[in-house]
């Protein structure tokens, strides 16, 4: 059945006269307004009427083309033209234009930051199975690598950070994974993401990593608290000791200065005091060689005056006995004092 026969009332229209129908509706009808004529010949008002109609037609078809294919792209975005489904440029924020049917275009955000979470039991190097819940945060920066060079990067982003995380968490221990090492855990994880995401040119940066709690398996749940409490005991207790440490150190150090200062100044004194006993017999040595006996019995009298000038006791060489005196004169003068 063909289009053209009119025939048939259930066949389409003709569309020579569905076109002439809605320029008649837009124009109006010549013959009605009283131009009249052979339709035949070209110079008659009929054969002006279709060149005027078919030049209207291409101006209406030409500005809706044209405003179809006016475009914005928002700051922070950047459109992506592919021409016949191959990609052809990148476009930044403004209007823009390009021909409708021959390139379409595929707008990206390169300033807005995602998230993806991810999860997942993992292996720790000393045996201990760990759920470690990861966070990363990204930004697109080169968005024709990240709209065509994988087939989604988002489903390839987890699979890297997966991957990355499970490598780290696999040559750490569970006290490192736990408590003492969880930032070398995050600034390793970010690294190896980071690496494998330029490797295979996803087009993206990482912002942030986050290493949510870890948690453990229910039925060992109760062991690993009580291990996590027995450290924070321990690094209580370390903490406590070095506190302890610096503040003994410091008084041990002082009392060592000081002992050291008082023993110099000990040293310095009875030096000072030997080469005053040195100066004084050095000076009496002339007088000795000019008179020993004299001078013997002189020092004899003087030592003696000085070891018993102090003392409160007297001894009496009685002469021609060999019997000695003693007069114990601080009980005598205590008596005296007394009475």
């Amino acid at each position: 059945m063909s289009w053209h026969n009119t025939n048939k009332p259930d066949g389409p229209p003709e569309l020579d006269k569905l076109i002439m129908d809605f320029l008649n509706k837009l124009l109006g009808d010549k013959k009605k307004s009283g131009g009249g004529g052979n339709t035949n010949n070209t110079g008659s008002p009929g054969g002006n009427f279709g060149g005027l109609t078919l030049f209207i037609i291409l101006v209406l078809v030409t500005a809706i083309y044209v405003v179809a294919g006016l475009y914005t792209v928002q700051t922070g975005e950047n459109a992506l033209i592919t021409r016949f489904g191959k990609y052809s440029r990148t476009e930044g924020p403004g209007l823009h234009w390009m021909p409708k049917l021959i390139e379409d275009k595929d707008i990206v955000n390169v300033q807005a930051v995602s998230t993806i979470r991810r999860s997942s039991s993992m292996l720790t190097k000393d045996g201990n199975i760990l759920i470690v819940p990861l966070t990363i945060q990204y930004l697109v920066h080169d968005a024709e690598k990240f709209s065509y060079n994988v087939v989604s990067p988002e489903m390839s982003l987890e699979q890297i950070s997966d991957s990355a995380l499970r490598d780290v968490v696999g040559h750490s221990t569970l006290d490192e994974v736990l408590t003492t090492g969880r930032t070398k855990v995050v600034h390793d994880t970010r690294i190896l993401i980071e690496q494998i995401a330029n490797a295979y040119e996803l087009g993206i940066s990482i912002s942030d990593v986050v290493l949510e709690k870890v948690e453990t398996p229910q039925k060992v749940k109760d062991a690993f608290n009580d291990a996590i409490k027995a450290k924070s005991d321990e690094e209580a207790i370390q903490n406590k000791a070095r506190e302890y440490e610096n503040r003994v150190i410091p008084e041990a150090e002082g009392a060592k200065a000081r002992i050291l200062q008082e023993a110099m100044a000990y040293k310095q004194k009875k030096v000072l005091q030997a080469e005053g006993e040195v100066a004084k017999f050095t000076k009496l040595l002339p007088e000795y060689k000019l008179a020993p006996e004299v001078t013997r019995e002189r020092i004899y009298l003087q030592t003696m005056e000085e070891v018993l000038g102090e003392s409160s006791k007297v001894l009496l060489d009685v002469e021609g006995s060999n019997n000695l005196m003693y007069l114990p004169l601080d009980k005598m003068i205590s008596k005296r004092g007394g009475n």
